[in-house]
């Protein structure tokens, strides 16, 4: 990787990103795998991961495959389903095209805590605004209130899980039919986040922000953060909240964790609960 410490950035080298497109080109068209293959891709994709934005989330759809340890027979043969193929075929694509690349990531990422302490403030967080989503669950529906600063009047979204399925519809990995329960509070905490910030789309151009997420439920923000190797249903929220973010040209969100606490203080609970209820 290239440390460029005038422009603060991590970036690929040229050669490392025609190494990377080649190996992901064959792995497009491999007719078969075996668990040392994708091991070998898993381990590139976390590691470039620092340099390119989205990608991260994909090691964990690989791990759901292998599993975790490291005590395992690395020449055996592994099915692949198609739709994780699919996945492979976005990685690729958004690795050649969509500019990421070429953006880099900061040498030094921000902190959230400190970032969203200077946006309380009124203060310049980055070079771009920030836009801070904050969002809570509950079995009725969730609710969100959207900033661009401390002192304006902020966007307040409501909503219901029902409108999951034509956000899933546009941009979902469709790899998996359950193993885990879709109803229980970190799957409405993560579907809560992924709704708010797609509502907020159409009330903002996301390109133009750095976005800040914050939520009560620390399992949510790593499963959107890092992917999940454990839940397959959380893994498919967190594949397509980060081909959401590509798409809307977004760098990757901060997340900051919250106490539940602060959400009643600021009135973002009862949204999700009274409010999410009358409008359900």
């Amino acid at each position: 990787m290239a440390y460029d410490t005038v422009l603060e950035i991590l970036s690929m080298l040229p050669k490392k990103l025609e190494a990377l497109i080649q190996f992901l080109e064959e792995i497009c068209v491999a007719s078969g795998f075996v668990a040392r293959l994708l091991a070998s891709l898993r381990g590139k994709l976390q590691h470039y991961s620092l340099c390119i934005h989205h990608i991260r989330v994909v090691c964990a759809s690989i791990s759901l495959i292998l599993g975790e340890s490291d005590d395992q027979e690395w020449d055996r043969a592994v099915f692949v389903p198609p739709a994780l193929r699919d996945v492979f075929i976005w990685v690729r694509d958004h690795i050649k095209s969509s500019g990421f690349v070429a953006m880099g990531r900061p040498l030094w990422p921000l902190i959230p805590s400190s970032a969203y302490g200077a946006f309380s403030r009124g203060e310049p967080v980055d070079a771009k605004p920030l836009l801070v989503v904050t969002c809570d669950a509950s079995v009725h529906g969730w609710g969100a209130v959207v900033r661009t600063s401390p002192s304006e009047e902020p966007l307040v979204l409501v909503g219901h899980f029902r409108s999951l399925d034509a956000f899933h519809s546009q941009r979902t990995f469709q790899l998996y039919d359950g193993g885990d329960d879709p109803e229980s509070q970190v799957h409405r905490e993560t579907k809560a986040i992924v709704l708010a910030v797609s509502e907020a789309s159409r009330h903002f151009a996301l390109r133009d922000y750095s976005l800040l997420i914050r939520s009560d439920c620390q399992p949510a923000l790593a499963v959107l953060l890092k992917g999940s190797s454990t839940s397959e249903s959380l893994q498919r929220e967190s594949l397509s909240f980060a081909r959401f973010c590509a798409a809307h040209e977004m760098a990757t969100p901060l997340f900051l964790h919250i106490p539940g606490a602060q959400m009643v203080a600021e009135g973002v609970d009862e949204l999700s609960r009274q409010d999410a209820a009358q409008a359900g």
